[in-house]
């Protein structure tokens, strides 16, 4: 654990978790989807998953602007928060290092931008 950074819960021998009042309350789990593939499908998967097990926290997804609506009504449908967050280009200057696909990867990052909206851990899966 980095210092500084506050304490979530401490794990008993029994295996449960004490939570310890960090003055915090929203945790998130994320996951990532770009473009119109399958991918919806893992995501679905998921939150099927976390639905299961009596997940105490959300599952929000941070969209790219090509996801189709479709699946954005699919995920909210399964109970996931959607939020469209911006991609990340290379600079202009260094196209010839930085592939288009490059970009799925470096948006990722912006995923931690959520938690300055409503959440205040995330746990990216």
């Amino acid at each position: 654990m980095a210092p500084g950074m506050p304490v979530d819960g401490i794990m008993s021998a029994a295996g449960k978790v004490s939570t310890v009042n960090t003055g915090y309350s929203k945790r998130a789990y994320v996951a990532f989807l770009a473009g119109n593939g399958d991918y919806v499908k893992g995501v679905v998967g998921l939150a099927k998953g976390l639905r299961r097990v009596k997940s105490a926290y959300p599952l929000v997804v941070a969209i790219l602007p090509d996801v189709p609506e479709e699946h954005r009504d699919i995920l909210r449908s399964q109970g996931c928060i959607v939020r469209e967050i911006d991609p990340i280009y290379p600079p202009e200057n260094q196209i010839q290092f930085a592939m288009a696909y490059y970009v799925i990867n470096y948006s990722k990052l912006r995923i931690w931008n959520v938690s300055s909206t409503k959440f205040y851990r995330l746990h990216y899966n």
